[in-house]
């Protein structure tokens, strides 16, 4: 096993040595560690990462750092040693007092152990986890049930990884103060089952992982002796837990095998420190993670991180290779393991890229502008000519450019014949030229390849073939920023961060977007690398289709800087950027990214309630809701899309999924209901590997949206609607008993119209006029006496009558008057010339009540000129008419006995238009004056004020 980890650092190292130091990434409070001073690091059972600090307890992701403190229920903040469970739990451990794991998103603690300093975890067996005290030395048992109790160690606590039969010497571990220990012949030291430590004689700094192997043999179960083991020791477990088992002063030989297999001769190394270097700091603590992930502390407890994945990844930079940074490779060509190129300086040289020796074959004085392969020569393209290089030979020879042409767009077809892109059209060494005459913008990217020229601008893409002279264009495509020939094909990378894989015919067979501009496109294989200034996007075709299939972010590892080549072998690919050379081996590029999708948290308001077991929000009260999600992984998390949705009541089918541009969704004023958030993760290459998770919660109703303030609400309504009904019914009663006192008294006022005595006295005077003035006269008399009985009749048929009608009615009522008193009887009428008689609507049987009145009371009596006045106006939206007579007045009438006897007829008018004022709301009111001349009465004016209604209130209602 040592061994094996032996190989396995030196490899570490060789790599290490010749990578970038943008491999390495320091852990700190930088790019999210609360801290800068870190004590250990474990992984979970969900495989994140937890790292123990001097600011709390965090758990990385890959992604996202989760900070676990005093604020989260932790009772120190200085926590140096952490060790997760078979349960997932993390048991941290301070020197404060207590015992404290963490569980998802929780901190939880111990009860019974709230008195005991310094708990660290010690080991797990059938379910029962066993802690020491680092301040007293107890030991103490936490059952499955939860029970903490003393516990007194025994031999079986201490376990035997190996036994060397030659030297008779014991390797051990004692699981209840986390010591290595070696039991050499000849020493006396005796190992008790229990004794108890000082705080000085146990560094929990240095605590880490460890492998559980076999327990001592029954038969070797001697007096054990203990002591520090002065060498170094690593144990190793199928590359997923290495415990460093050195202090600063150790040293360790490594041996390499020769051909003939013997070891050569070692090397020595104080400390893990010398096989992996950062700036000359040595490094003090290692910890591999499941996915072979290193994580090194350095001697002033600085964290850094280094991924597997990088270690296939091998960097030379410009110095290494040529010995100053201002030099680097413009073009090249891979022809096996030798990398022919023409550098910034005009050198032309080749690197052997299994070791990456650099020759340089010549420097030249002119300008090196391209090379290519011409059979097995090498073309390079400089200002003063073509200069052809045999390979086999070393021999140069020189051919001169006659044509003078734009070198820095150059190509050679297959006959070797030099091209150039000028402006708009592309021209020949023998000054032959090629034009297309449907553009007038400059083309400025170009490419050749089987005799097929295809060129590019601003508005579209151009072809030309040099064995068919065809050409070719397609206006769809803009902004073109490279162009790059395949074998049936064209791909076409444009400033509008689009792609487009064309046929020969530069028809558009597929297109992709990308996250941002390709400036650099190579195709190899049927898979096509897609450059950006952030990554290396990978295509495959399948089935005639190109589909993801990875993505090289720089942050992997890649140098950094501008891509100004790529070439392919058969297990790695070389990436030649302006800052040096990247050695990809293809198992990192074949290599299909991992993920789980994880909820960090759901924040109402200001407030966390993921841990809560009520997840009930009280709608518009907090007003957000915003749900922070991450990926862990430690791969490029730039190879998986996260989609979301948001379920309202179950409904799954009516409800898409939406794709999460960030890590935190918000919502804003969720109607009630229950819902559950999903989120998934989706790999970009297999879109088959999936990860959901999902949160539940409530958004509890509005007190006005609630079923109790429903059923309050029809309980008021039912309880109004039942008053409302009972108050309108006593209000109908009310009206319909006014209606009926007025229906009694337009009776009355009918009945007094029609009284027998009127009759017996008009029926008199016909007899009179029969017998005094003859049947003509007789005649007449009976004819008003017939067109008032009639008028009578027609006025009392309805409660309303107009204005036109009721005058209509009285003067035929005062002729007939006028007739039966010899033409007596003077009447005048005053009546304002702006009235509409035919549409004001009037009580009926009310202005001739008072007429009748005027005459039988007052005129009758009168032995002077009998005058009636009828006055009518209107004043203040009322209608004015008064009826005034010279009479004799009330008091000497002799039907009326004294000023406090009135009239039957004023009694029933006065009564119905109280009726009509509560009907109407509006008031009615009959107004009654004695006139007098100097003391002596001298007549009577009544005053009948009623609103001036045209006909809008519906006498039938009445």
């Amino acid at each position: 096993m040592k061994q094996f980890l032996i190989v396995l650092i030196l490899l570490v190292f060789q790599s290490v040595q010749s990578q970038f130091r943008n491999q390495f990434v320091i852990v700190d409070s930088r790019n999210g560690l609360k801290s800068d001073f870190v004590y250990s690091v474990s992984e979970g059972l969900q495989h994140n990462i937890w790292i123990a600090t001097n600011n709390g307890m965090t758990r990385f992701n890959g992604s996202t750092f989760k900070n676990f403190s005093i604020e989260n229920g932790l009772d120190s903040n200085d926590i140096v040693y952490s060790q997760i469970d078979s349960k997932n739990r993390i048991w941290v451990c301070d020197y404060y007092y207590g015992l404290k794991y963490i569980k998802e998103h929780q901190v939880f603690y111990i009860k019974a152990a709230k008195k005991i300093p310094g708990l660290f975890f010690c080991f797990e067996n059938k379910g029962s986890i066993y802690f020491s005290s680092v301040t007293n030395g107890e030991c103490y048992l936490l059952t499955p049930g939860n029970s903490f109790i003393p516990y007194k160690p025994k031999k079986k606590d201490t376990e035997v990884h190996r036994y060397d039969q030659k030297t008779k010497t014991y390797y051990g571990y004692d699981r209840f103060f986390k010591r290595h220990f070696v039991i050499e012949p000849g020493n006396k030291f005796r190992l008790k089952p229990f004794y108890k430590a000082r705080q000085s004689n146990i560094d929990l700094h240095r605590f880490g992982l460890y492998t559980q192997s076999a327990k001592i043999d029954s038969s070797n179960q001697k007096l054990l002796y203990n002591f520090y083991y002065n060498k170094v020791d690593h144990l190793i477990d199928d590359l997923k837990q290495i415990t460093p088992l050195y202090t600063a002063k150790d040293t360790l030989k490594l041996h390499s095998l020769t051909a003939a297999g013997q070891k050569n001769k070692g090397t020595e190394f104080k400390n893990i420190g010398d096989l992996i270097r950062l700036n000359g700091k040595e490094f003090k603590s290692v910890f591999v993670d499941s996915g072979k992930n290193f994580w090194l502390i350095d001697e002033k407890n600085r964290l850094y991180f280094v991924k597997y994945s990088g270690l296939e990844i091998q960097n030379n930079v410009n110095y290494k290779l040529f010995g100053s940074n201002d030099i680097f490779i413009e073009k090249s060509r891979l022809e096996g393991d030798k990398l022919y190129f023409i550098a910034s300086t005009n050198l032309f040289g080749v690197v052997d890229v299994t070791n990456f020796e650099v020759k340089i074959i010549r420097k030249f004085e002119g300008k090196l502008f391209n090379l290519f392969f011409s059979g097995d020569d090498i073309c390079l393209i400089s200002n003063k000519g073509k200069y052809f290089y045999n390979k086999k030979t070393n021999y140069f020879s020189f051919k001169e450019i006659n044509a003078k042409l734009n070198l820095e767009k150059s190509f050679i077809d297959n006959d070797n014949n030099l091209y150039a892109i000028e402006k708009n059209f592309i021209e020949s060494e023998h000054n032959e030229r090629i034009t297309f005459d449907f553009t007038d913008i400059r083309f400025k990217y170009f490419c050749l390849n089987n005799n097929l020229g295809v060129v590019g601008n601003e508005e579209m893409v151009a072809s030309y073939n040099f064995a068919t002279k065809e050409k070719n264009k397609n206006t769809a495509i803009k902004q073109t920023s490279f162009i790059r020939k395949m074998k049936d094909g064209v791909i076409v990378g444009t400033g509008s961060r689009m792609v487009f894989f064309l046929d020969n015919n530069l028809k558009i067979q597929q297109k992709i977007r990308l996250k941002d501009n390709c400036y650099f496109i190579k195709y190899n294989d049927d898979k096509v690398y897609l450059a950006t200034y952030n990554d290396i996007t990978v295509y495959n075709r399948t089935n005639g289709k190109w589909h993801f299939f990875n993505r090289i972010n720089f942050d992997e590892g890649i140098l950094r800087g501008r891509i100004l080549d790529m070439a392919f072998q058969k297990d790695k690919f070389i990436v030649i950027t302006d800052n040096g050379i990247s050695v990809i081996k293809n198992s990192y590029l074949e290599k299909t990214a991992s993920a789980e999708v994880q909820i960090l948290d759901f924040l109402v308001g200001e407030k966390s309630i993921l841990n809560a077991k009520d997840r009930s929000i009280k709608q518009g009260k907090y007003g957000n809701i915003m749900i922070r999600t991450s990926l862990r992984t430690f791969d490029n998390k730039d190879c998986f899309e996260i989609f979301y949705r948001l379920v309202k009541n179950g409904n799954y089918d009516d409800t898409s999924w939406s794709r999460l541009q960030n890590r935190n969704v918000l919502f804003n004023d969720l109607p009630h209901g229950n819902y559950i958030f999903e989120v998934c993760a989706r790999n970009l290459r297999d879109t088959s590997q999936k990860s959901f998770k999902e949160v539940s919660f409530k958004v509890e109703p509005y007190f006005w949206e609630t079923n109790s303030f429903f059923i309050a609400v029809m309980a008021m309504y039912l309880t109004m609607v039942f008053y409302f009904l009972r108050y309108f019914r006593k209000k109908i009663n009310q009206r319909n008993k006014l209606k009926l006192e007025l229906i009694t008294l337009e009776l009355k006022s009918l009945k007094n119209q029609m009284k027998p005595h009127f009759l017996f006295n008009a029926l008199n005077n016909l007899q009179g006029i029969l017998f005094t003035k003859g049947i003509e006269e007789a005649n007449l008399f009976l004819n008003k006496f017939a067109q008032l009985l009639r008028s009578t009749l027609e006025v009392t048929r309805d409660k309303i009558t107009s204005l036109e009608e009721e005058m209509a009615y009285i003067k035929t009522y005062l002729d007939f008057e006028q007739l039966r008193s010899n033409n007596e009887l003077f009447v005048t009428y005053k009546i304002e010339e702006t009235l509409d008689l035919k549409s004001i609507e009037i009580p009926v049987m009310v202005v001739q009540t008072i007429v009748e009145n005027a005459i039988m009371h007052g005129l009758n009596a009168s032995k002077n000129r009998k005058e009636l006045l009828i006055e009518i106006y209107s004043l203040n939206n009322s209608l004015k008419i008064i009826i005034e007579d010279n009479g004799v007045g009330r008091r000497k009438s002799g039907s009326i006995q004294s000023l406090d006897h009135k009239p039957l007829a004023s009694l029933i008018i006065q009564e119905r238009f109280r009726i009509l004022t509560k009907l109407r709301k509006r008031s009615h009111t009959l107004e009654i004056k004695d006139l007098e001349k100097d003391g002596v009465p001298c007549g009577t004016r009544v005053i009948i004020t009623v609103p001036l209604y045209y006909f809008e209130f519906d006498g039938s209602s009445e």
